[in-house]
């Protein structure tokens, strides 16, 4: 199981050009979520386009398998479900997670978006410290935490 999971991960964050897609992508929907307050479904668009031409890459095989497609599925489901329980408007974020998942797999999706979620809650429990002035209706740009998220573990991968 380790050992799966660490073929996946080095197949991911070893590779230069998916990295520089990601990082890219990851970036532009940060400056847009947090300028605009909208993910738009074109760059997640281009995204997916861009996974599925690395398909054909021989020299940047990025496998099309079961694992990227329950990626893309597994964090529909654990995006898709607080959205409609809380009744937020996620959707260009929850299609970046999906192309996320598409890219990481199942496995290191899962990691992701725990990741994704730590870093999220210790953001918002400083702000609301620090503020106090956040209620349930306050709009939280969910892209820069991805970003962090994925530089957190694109370091990692120099440390293996």
């Amino acid at each position: 199981m380790i050992e799966k999971l660490l073929n996946n991960y080095m197949e991911v964050f070893k590779n230069p050009l998916v990295l520089i897609i990601m990082f890219c992508f990851l970036s532009y929907s940060t400056y847009t979520d947090l300028k605009n307050k909208k993910i738009y479904t074109v760059s997640n668009g281009l995204f997916l386009l861009c996974r599925i031409i690395l398909i054909f890459i021989p020299v940047y095989n990025l496998k099309f398998n079961l694992n990227s497609l329950l990626g893309g599925i597994g964090v529909w489901l654990l995006m898709i479900i607080p959205a409609v329980i809380v009744m937020a408007k996620m959707g260009g974020d929850i299609k970046l997670g999906i192309v996320l998942g598409l890219y990481l797999g199942l496995d290191l999706s899962l990691i992701f978006l725990i990741l994704t979620v730590i870093i999220s809650l210790i953001h918002l429990g400083i702000k609301i410290y620090i503020k106090k002035d956040m209620t349930t209706k306050t709009y939280v740009p969910y892209a820069p935490y991805f970003l962090i998220s994925f530089i957190v573990m694109m370091l990692f991968s120099f440390l293996i």
